[in-house]
């Protein structure tokens, strides 16, 4: 529907045989499905930094008790987050969106660690010099036990997740054991 009212406005015809991009492009205009991305991201970052007392994370965090329906199961709310976070290129091969089980009900989730609440929330540096140093630490393991996750990751979002992680001249100070596996800048 969107791009029939714009080519609409342009005067321009499927038998013209033009690229929706291309009209997009033309009127400055981004998709909805990318609106809609941004907003529910930045709910879901409002979630996260939600006392655990409010409706939201309370309303985030609900176990329904009970048997589910038979067949398959239909996408929730979280199923499509995780297909945004991956969108967003901010869960690489190694943060993974719940649900990690914690026992016998799968729906009981383990949330992102510090860092990764930082990344999507946008929080671009940490408080204290003690989380800075644990940050880094965490950071600096995860990378050298998966060069995949460090490999995902290019230099400004290692300094998002962790300002002590890049030098000033944005080169990364530590790097993964495994050899063949290049940063991306």
């Amino acid at each position: 529907m969107e791009t029939k009212m714009l080519r609409w406005t342009a005067g321009v015809t499927r038998l013209d045989r033009v690229r929706n991009d291309t009209i997009r492009q033309r009127f400055g205009v981004a998709p909805i499905s990318e609106k809609l991305r941004e907003a529910r991201l930045r709910w879901y970052g409002h979630v996260l930094r939600a006392n655990d007392d409010t409706v939201c994370k309370i309303g985030l965090n609900l176990v329904v008790p009970g048997k589910r329906p038979r067949g398959r199961p239909k996408q929730r709310w979280l199923d499509t987050l995780r297909l945004d976070l991956e969108m967003a290129a901010i869960l690489g091969s190694g943060l993974t969106l719940g649900p990690k089980c914690k026992g016998k009900d799968p729906r009981t989730f383990e949330w992102f660690s510090q860092a990764e609440i930082e990344l999507i929330c946008g929080v671009d540096r940490v408080d204290t010099d003690s989380e800075r140093k644990a940050n880094f630490k965490a950071l600096e393991e995860k990378c050298k036990k998966d060069p995949k996750f460090f490999a995902s990751l290019s230099a400004p979002e290692i300094a998002l997740l962790c300002p002590d992680a890049v030098d000033d001249n944005g080169v990364v100070k530590f790097a993964p054991e495994k050899k063949g596996v290049r940063q991306k800048h």
